[in-house]
Protein backbone atom coordinates (compact mmCIF):
# COMPACT_ATOMS: atom_id res chain seq x y z
CA UNK A 1 0.00 0.00 0.00
CA UNK A 2 2.80 2.43 0.92
CA UNK A 3 4.52 1.68 -2.38
CA UNK A 4 1.40 2.63 -4.39
CA UNK A 5 0.88 5.79 -2.36
CA UNK A 6 4.48 6.81 -3.03
CA UNK A 7 4.03 6.17 -6.76
CA UNK A 8 0.79 8.19 -6.88
CA UNK A 9 2.33 11.12 -5.01
CA UNK A 10 5.39 10.96 -7.27
CA UNK A 11 3.26 11.12 -10.44
CA UNK A 12 1.25 13.99 -8.97
CA UNK A 13 4.41 16.01 -8.34
CA UNK A 14 5.78 15.23 -11.80
CA UNK A 15 2.51 16.41 -13.35
CA UNK A 16 2.74 19.74 -11.51
CA UNK A 17 6.34 20.25 -12.61
CA UNK A 18 5.60 19.42 -16.25
CA UNK A 19 2.43 21.55 -16.27
CA UNK A 20 4.60 24.65 -15.92
CA UNK A 21 7.39 25.92 -18.08
CA UNK A 22 9.96 28.69 -18.09
CA UNK A 23 8.92 31.83 -19.96
CA UNK A 24 11.39 34.48 -21.15
CA UNK A 25 10.82 37.91 -22.60
CA UNK A 26 13.61 39.75 -24.38
CA UNK A 27 14.76 43.30 -25.01
CA UNK A 28 14.52 44.32 -28.66
CA UNK A 29 17.56 43.26 -30.66
CA UNK A 30 19.40 45.77 -32.79
CA UNK A 31 21.46 45.54 -35.96
CA UNK A 32 25.10 46.64 -35.88
CA UNK A 33 25.51 49.34 -38.53
CA UNK A 34 29.03 48.19 -39.47
CA UNK A 35 28.76 44.39 -39.47
CA UNK A 36 25.02 44.29 -40.20
CA UNK A 37 24.70 41.46 -37.66
CA UNK A 38 21.81 41.36 -35.25
CA UNK A 39 22.60 41.52 -31.56
CA UNK A 40 22.21 38.49 -29.33
CA UNK A 41 18.82 38.59 -27.59
CA UNK A 42 19.15 39.68 -23.97
CA UNK A 43 16.64 38.44 -21.41
CA UNK A 44 14.26 41.07 -20.00
CA UNK A 45 12.45 38.77 -17.59
CA UNK A 46 12.31 35.06 -16.84
CA UNK A 47 9.67 33.25 -14.83
CA UNK A 48 7.89 29.97 -14.28
CA UNK A 49 4.27 29.84 -15.33
CA UNK A 50 1.57 28.31 -17.46
CA UNK A 51 -0.96 29.37 -20.07
CA UNK A 52 -4.63 29.46 -19.11
CA UNK A 53 -7.32 30.60 -21.55
CA UNK A 54 -4.67 32.25 -23.70
CA UNK A 55 -3.14 34.24 -20.81
CA UNK A 56 0.34 33.62 -19.43
CA UNK A 57 0.12 33.15 -15.66
CA UNK A 58 3.25 33.71 -13.54
CA UNK A 59 3.53 30.89 -11.04
CA UNK A 60 6.89 30.36 -9.39
CA UNK A 61 10.30 32.00 -9.38
CA UNK A 62 10.52 35.39 -11.16
CA UNK A 63 13.50 37.49 -12.29
CA UNK A 64 13.73 40.72 -14.27
CA UNK A 65 16.91 42.28 -15.61
CA UNK A 66 18.22 45.79 -16.28
CA UNK A 67 17.93 46.91 -19.88
CA UNK A 68 20.49 45.18 -22.10
CA UNK A 69 22.29 43.75 -19.08
CA UNK A 70 22.66 40.44 -17.28
CA UNK A 71 22.33 42.27 -13.92
CA UNK A 72 19.15 41.26 -12.09
CA UNK A 73 16.78 44.11 -11.25
CA UNK A 74 14.06 42.27 -9.29
CA UNK A 75 13.64 38.72 -8.00
CA UNK A 76 10.63 37.17 -6.27
CA UNK A 77 7.95 34.52 -6.55
CA UNK A 78 4.41 34.52 -7.94
CA UNK A 79 1.47 32.28 -7.11
CA UNK A 80 -1.28 32.28 -9.74
CA UNK A 81 -0.08 35.63 -11.18
CA UNK A 82 0.08 37.36 -7.76
CA UNK A 83 3.20 38.41 -5.87
CA UNK A 84 3.47 35.99 -2.97
CA UNK A 85 6.92 36.11 -1.36
CA UNK A 86 9.79 38.40 -0.53
CA UNK A 87 10.77 40.53 -3.54
CA UNK A 88 14.22 42.10 -3.79
CA UNK A 89 15.14 44.97 -6.10
CA UNK A 90 18.79 45.65 -6.91
CA UNK A 91 20.80 48.65 -8.03
CA UNK A 92 22.77 48.17 -11.23
CA UNK A 93 25.90 47.66 -9.09
CA UNK A 94 24.26 44.54 -7.57
CA UNK A 95 23.53 46.01 -4.13
CA UNK A 96 19.97 45.71 -2.79
CA UNK A 97 17.69 48.71 -3.41
CA UNK A 98 14.67 47.46 -1.46
CA UNK A 99 13.28 44.29 0.09
CA UNK A 100 9.49 43.87 0.39
CA UNK A 101 7.15 41.05 1.35
CA UNK A 102 3.93 40.32 -0.51
CA UNK A 103 1.03 38.00 0.18
CA UNK A 104 -1.69 37.58 -2.44
CA UNK A 105 -0.32 40.66 -4.29
CA UNK A 106 -0.51 42.93 -1.21
CA UNK A 107 2.39 44.37 0.79
CA UNK A 108 2.75 42.81 4.23
CA UNK A 109 5.25 42.72 7.08
CA UNK A 110 8.47 44.72 6.91
CA UNK A 111 10.17 46.46 4.01
CA UNK A 112 13.67 47.88 3.83
CA UNK A 113 15.15 50.60 1.59
CA UNK A 114 18.89 50.92 1.01
CA UNK A 115 21.29 53.50 -0.35
CA UNK A 116 23.39 52.60 -3.41
CA UNK A 117 26.24 51.49 -1.12
CA UNK A 118 23.81 49.01 0.58
CA UNK A 119 23.53 50.90 3.89
CA UNK A 120 20.03 51.03 5.33
CA UNK A 121 18.07 54.18 4.42
CA UNK A 122 14.71 53.48 6.12
CA UNK A 123 12.26 50.72 6.92
CA UNK A 124 8.52 50.35 6.82
CA UNK A 125 6.04 48.06 8.54
CA UNK A 126 2.66 46.96 7.15
CA UNK A 127 0.04 45.66 9.59
CA UNK A 128 -3.11 44.30 7.96
CA UNK A 129 -6.23 45.44 9.78
CA UNK A 130 -9.01 44.37 7.40
CA UNK A 131 -9.20 41.82 4.62
CA UNK A 132 -11.94 40.60 2.32
CA UNK A 133 -11.85 38.97 -1.09
CA UNK A 134 -10.79 42.08 -3.04
CA UNK A 135 -9.82 44.65 -0.40
CA UNK A 136 -6.98 44.92 2.09
CA UNK A 137 -6.60 47.78 4.55
CA UNK A 138 -3.27 48.14 6.28
CA UNK A 139 -1.67 50.42 8.80
CA UNK A 140 1.74 51.58 7.59
CA UNK A 141 4.54 53.10 9.64
CA UNK A 142 7.93 54.22 8.37
CA UNK A 143 11.12 54.62 10.40
CA UNK A 144 14.50 56.22 9.77
CA UNK A 145 17.79 54.45 10.51
CA UNK A 146 17.67 55.67 14.13
CA UNK A 147 14.37 53.77 14.42
CA UNK A 148 12.38 57.02 14.82
CA UNK A 149 8.89 57.16 13.34
CA UNK A 150 8.90 59.50 10.32
CA UNK A 151 5.55 58.72 8.69
CA UNK A 152 2.42 56.68 9.24
CA UNK A 153 -0.93 56.23 7.59
CA UNK A 154 -3.57 53.89 6.20
CA UNK A 155 -3.29 51.98 2.96
CA UNK A 156 -6.07 50.61 0.81
CA UNK A 157 -4.90 47.74 -1.41
CA UNK A 158 -1.25 48.71 -0.83
CA UNK A 159 -1.87 52.31 -1.97
CA UNK A 160 -1.73 55.29 0.41
CA UNK A 161 -5.26 56.17 1.57
CA UNK A 162 -4.13 58.70 4.15
CA UNK A 163 -0.68 59.74 5.28
CA UNK A 164 0.54 62.06 7.94
CA UNK A 165 3.93 62.60 9.49
CA UNK A 166 4.77 62.89 13.14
Amino acid sequence: MKKWLFILVGFSLIGNVFGQKIFKTYFRTYKDTITQKSSTPITKEEFYGFVKNGDTIKNGHYESFYEYSVQKEIIGRYTNDKKDSTFISYYENGNPKWIRSYHNDFLTGEEYFFFNDSTLQKKGIYKTIFVNENTVKSYYSEYNIADQLIAKGLLLNSEMDSLYTQ
